[in-house]
């Protein structure tokens, strides 16, 4: 037997997580890091969630 795994993420909850650091941390700049293809929902879906990060990182430079 083969369990099948699978992460599935709220990009809802990304974003309020994003906004609730930005509060915390008012005057730091926050990069956002995206793994690879973010988890299944696109590197895209995830950079627009968080749109408002200073800068972001990835793993590889395929995916920059």
């Amino acid at each position: 037997m083969n369990p099948i795994t699978y992460a599935l993420i709220d990009l809802i909850a990304v974003q309020h997580n994003f906004n609730f650091v930005k509060q915390c941390a008012p005057n730091s700049n926050i990069m956002a890091v995206i793994k690879a293809n973010g988890y299944g929902h696109g590197l895209l879906a995830m950079a627009d969630q968080l749109i408002e990060a200073d800068s972001f990182a990835v793993a590889r430079l395929e995916e920059a």
